[in-house]
């Protein structure tokens, strides 16, 4: 499977709040598919600019897309 699982050290409320489930993978930021370790660092580099985060996720296989406002 392609893309990266959160795990939460603490408390996994901030995750919930934001609408990612502990189950879930995300697959997709910002229109970059993580498919692709440079593709994951791609996308880590833009987000220290984003205002918005367009998530696609992974959730018992069906591709959830989620809109995070960084503001």
């Amino acid at each position: 499977q392609v893309g990266y699982r959160l795990k939460p050290q603490r408390r996994g409320e901030l995750l919930s709040e934001l609408g990612i489930e502990s189950s879930d993978v995300i697959i997709e930021i910002n229109g970059i598919k993580l498919d692709a370790q440079k593709n994951a660092l791609s996308a880590l580099q833009q987000l220290s600019t984003a205002k918005n985060l367009d998530l696609v996720v992974k959730r018992n296989g069906a591709e959830i897309p989620l809109n995070i406002s960084l503001q």
